[in-house]
């Protein structure tokens, strides 16, 4: 008995819907159990954050005097490292010879100039590499996070920008796309040659602004590229100048100022590494020594004029050197400065190791929680949504393979009538 056309659409229509309803309800399981599984990651994300809150306020101090004292170790240890190698040479030439700082000294203060200087030339690549995209979006700030307020004045100060001049504002022309480029590195390298040192407040403030964590390379690379970029430039202007300022005089131009240049030098060193109680006793050292050079004065101007022309040029072609002993003392007392540094940062190393350890096993405990309801999840989850493609794709095929169904009926009359005329 041939099957009635109308029946077998029928039938095809039923398991359509059938197929469709199976299809629309395994969706909405897929469905809710993703939206379970994001509250549960919303949740569980809500709650790290809430762990990292509550310690964040005891390890940010510790963080700030590990990073700041890790910044000064690396200025002392080139200053020991810089005086061993001095003292070397100085009793070298101490067997025959004379010893000359500005001479004997020039290859090794010029090859810690090399590395410094190799620096800067890896952060111009990294401007010249800067995508046009981020520095658009940079430059179209009006509140800026702080710390790229902070790299950006420093930026223009270092720069030789007037104070009143350093600000976000103006610092919107350094960060256009044909300045940042073309122009920025070609200016810093003049800024080489023009200062032979900074000022000592650039310097300092450099220095302060090195020693923030918040201002480290990686720190600012995160807020933005071109910040990270200037953040870079910033620390290597530093490193290149701290060569220049440990190595006077050899670095230094020669001229009448060269001795005074390089005992502000060495006294700017005296603040930054050495304790207190030394850099006073320093500065009581040149007060008398000045207060002696006047006593000394004569009223003769015209041959105290030629005296200090005479001076002049004595300290230009043969800058007064400290004995081998006195370079030693020196070294034994920044070793010493270095110890004390790395006693006092032991302690914050310690508390900050013993915080860093409850706060990973809080997040570990918090993790194993959710771990237990939310891996089970997801992969009820992916089994489900793979049954629904799977699903999905068998009723497409079903869908495919058959024509429409006005189609299907006609073909069905047309067959059964070609049937019919046979079996007559």
């Amino acid at each position: 008995m041939l099957t009635q056309p109308s029946d077998e659409l029928e039938r095809l229509r039923k398991e359509l819907a059938l197929e469709e309803n199976d299809l629309a309800a395994l969706e909405d399981n897929v469905e809710s159990q993703s939206a379970q599984l994001g509250y549960l990651h919303t949740e569980y994300t809500i709650n790290k954050t809430r762990i990292y809150h509550h310690y964040e306020p005891s390890l940010a101090p510790l963080r700030v005097v590990t990073y700041a004292a890790a910044q000064r170790q690396s200025l002392i240890e080139l200053q020991i490292e810089w005086l061993e190698r001095k003292v070397v040479e100085q009793e070298r030439r101490s067997q025959g010879g004379q010893y000359i700082e500005i001479r004997d000294m020039k290859p090794a203060a010029e090859e810690y100039l090399r590395k410094a200087h190799q620096s800067l030339l890896r952060c111009y690549e990294h401007i010249s590499e800067c995508p046009e995209e981020p520095l658009h979006i940079i430059s179209q700030y009006t509140c800026p996070p702080e710390e790229a307020i902070a790299t950006m004045e420093l930026v223009m100060k270092v720069r030789g920008e007037a104070s009143e001049s350093c600000t976000w504002k103006a610092s919107q022309v350094l960060l256009s796309y044909t300045y940042f480029h073309e122009f920025f590195a070609m200016r810093s390298e003049s800024l080489l040659k023009r200062c032979d040192l900074l000022p000592n407040e650039f310097m300092s403030e450099l220095e302060r602004f090195c020693a923030d964590p918040h201002h480290s390379v990686c720190s600012l690379y995160r807020i933005s590229t071109p910040i990270g970029c200037m953040g870079e430039w910033l620390h290597a202007i530093r490193n290149y100048y701290r060569v220049k300022l440990v190595t006077a005089p050899v670095l230094l131009s020669r001229h009448a100022d060269t001795r005074r240049i390089t005992e502000q030098a060495q006294a700017w060193l005296s603040v930054i590494t050495l304790s207190e109680e030394e850099t006073d006793q320093r500065q009581r050292q040149r007060e008398q020594q000045t207060t002696v050079a006047k006593d000394a004065s004569t009223d003769n101007a015209e041959l105290g004029a030629l005296v200090s022309a005479c001076e002049a040029g004595r300290e230009s072609l043969l800058l007064p050197t400290k004995s081998a002993s006195v370079t030693a003392a020196t070294v034994q007392k920044l070793r010493h400065q270095l110890h004390k540094l790395r006693e006092s940062v032991r302690a914050a190393e310690a508390e900050r190791t013993a915080i860093e350890g409850l706060l990973q096993a809080k997040l570990a405990e918090v993790r194993s929680n959710y771990d237990e309801t939310m891996v089970p999840l997801e992969d009820q989850l992916e089994e489900m949504t793979e049954c629904f493609g799977q699903r999905l794709t068998r009723k497409g095929d079903v869908a495919a393979a058959p024509p429409l169904p006005a189609a299907t009926a006609a073909n069905t009359t047309d067959n059964a009538a070609v049937t019919v005329a046979a079996a007559l």
